[in-house]
């Protein structure tokens, strides 16, 4: 017998008109947009093992041990949609990508990255993000996918006006390359498909880790940002 079930997924928006639109109607312009570097502070290691004695979920004691310097690094996410970032959830990296972690030893500005801090990147981005950011780096060792399948990030919002207090997950995915920015993805399920899939794909494994998988809406339907977007909104300094 047939089934129905009721979802949702992202889809192409005319905020003019106000409805959705198909492929065959969006024509595309060339454009240069805004872009930035974002970083990620790791806040914890999460991978979960089966204990052999009583088939519970354990921390995996091997992982967490070698894995303790990652806790002073941040990832590094590169976006040509920075509207898109307060409404991030995860962060893909590609188990086919080798990375690596990665000290600052010198800075040419007072601002960004500094002397002694500890980033990770994809190894054949790493040098051209330094030049890019005007710092010297120092490669320390590789880290692993299930490393960073371990990792728990920290939006780079958090805290502000009370929002984005919120895990978020490192998660594998196949969209993810290291032809450019940084070989890691920031993910918005509520901003494409392929960070839509890369997200519902997971949220089964998510719920287990006691993330929250609902799917925000920091964007309605004439363009402007929601409760869902703090600081953005209407919750802004002089928002309507």
């Amino acid at each position: 017998s047939g089934q129905l079930y009721r979802g949702s997924k992202p889809v192409m928006w005319s905020v003019v008109e106000r409805t959705a639109l198909a492929e065959a109607e969006v024509e595309y312009q060339d454009y240069e947009s805004d872009t930035i570097w974002a970083k990620f502070p790791v806040v914890s290691l999460a991978r979960q093992v089966t204990n052999v004695e009583d088939g519970q979920p354990a921390l995996d004691p091997k992982l967490t041990q070698t894995s303790l310097d990652l806790l002073e690094a941040h990832v590094v996410i590169w976006t040509t949609t920075p509207w898109t970032i307060p409404g991030n959830r995860a962060v893909n990296y590609s188990p086919r990508i080798n990375y690596g972690l990665y000290e600052i030893t010198a800075a040419e500005n007072a601002f960004g990255p500094q002397p002694g801090e500890k980033l990770i990147f994809a190894d054949a981005l790493a040098e051209e993000a330094a030049v890019k950011a005007k710092v010297t780096t120092n490669r320390l060792r590789n880290v692993s996918a299930e490393e960073l399948g371990s990792l728990t990030l920290s939006h780079p919002f958090n805290g502000l006006n009370g929002g984005y207090e919120f895990p978020v997950p490192m998660l594998a995915g196949d969209h993810v390359t290291d032809e450019a920015g940084t070989g890691f993805v920031h993910t918005s399920p509520s901003h494409g498909r392929e960070d839509f899939d890369a997200w519902t794909d997971a949220a089964s494994e998510l719920r287990q880790r006691g993330i929250d998988t609902a799917i925000p809406f920091p964007v309605d339907d004439a363009g402007f940002f929601t409760k869902d977007a703090p600081g953005f909104g209407a919750d802004r300094e002089g928002g309507a």
